[in-house]
């Protein structure tokens, strides 16, 4: 009799337990009242908030959402390449993003439109108007691609590592000075700077010749028009009016 009572007591007090832990748990204290963006340029908080899957008043609990859950979510858009959701009791939801920053677009030459693309090729969008002030990249032998996916090329893979290289050089030393780089011929890759066509032959050494390129188009007056034949960096030699 005496341990049937015990086995009773502790029934009870395990229901009432859950009970409060339950009540605790979708306390109005601990719904998620704030949330502090930071990194964030492309995308609104508003949208960003609603990616997450957050009730736009304000009523979740912060127990109950998975920050690794919501980080995957953000992370499945094509501009963020990193997000961060550290919870801050008893309300606050911390989120930090690492935004893909658009260096190149890519002509399809079939259909006319442009794809932005970030470093290793990666296609953040699909653009039918050339509005965003970034070089274009030409004469590549575009096999397929989708926005969050990297290009595939029917020109091998010599051709995917040149477009990699090339937006990668880019990102590294800007490119608001090019216009566009013609890479239909792989030993004959051509930059245009302002009003030179810069030829720099193969990518061999490409990063050194690109660099030094620049320097010298930068030192020759805007109105000049010409080629400047960049095969080495140690014999560059412009023809002017070609």
């Amino acid at each position: 009799m005496r341990r049937r009572f015990f086995g009773i007591k502790f029934f009870l007090a395990a229901f009432c337990g859950v009970i409060t832990c339950l009540a605790v748990l979708a306390s109005p204290y601990f719904s998620i009242k704030a949330l502090d963006f930071s990194g964030h340029n492309v995308y609104s908080e508003a949208f960003l908030s609603s990616r997450m899957g957050l009730d736009p008043g304000g009523g979740d609990s912060i127990f109950y959402r998975s920050a690794r859950g919501m980080e995957r979510q953000l992370e499945a858009l094509p501009y963020i390449k990193h997000a961060r959701v550290a919870k801050q009791f008893p309300g606050t939801l911390e989120v930090a993003v690492t935004e893909r920053i658009p260096r190149a677009l890519v002509l399809d030459e079939k259909l006319n439109i442009f794809l932005t693309i970030c470093d290793n090729a990666y296609v953040l969008g699909i653009n039918d108007r050339l509005d965003s002030g970034l070089p274009v990249i030409s004469g590549i032998k575009l096999a397929g691609y989708s926005v969050g996916h990297e290009l595939v090329s029917d020109g091998g893979v010599n051709q995917m590592t040149t477009v990699t290289r090339l937006s990668m050089i880019l990102a590294r030393y800007g490119s608001e000075n090019i216009s566009r780089v013609d890479i239909s011929d792989p030993a004959d890759i051509k930059l245009f700077i302002n009003n030179v066509t810069v030829r720099i032959g193969s990518m061999d050494g490409a990063e050194e010749k690109i660099l030094m390129a620049l320097s010298c188009v930068e030192a020759i007056s805007p109105v000049v028009t010409g080629t400047l034949h960049a095969y080495n960096t140690n014999s560059m030699h412009l023809s002017i009016g070609r």
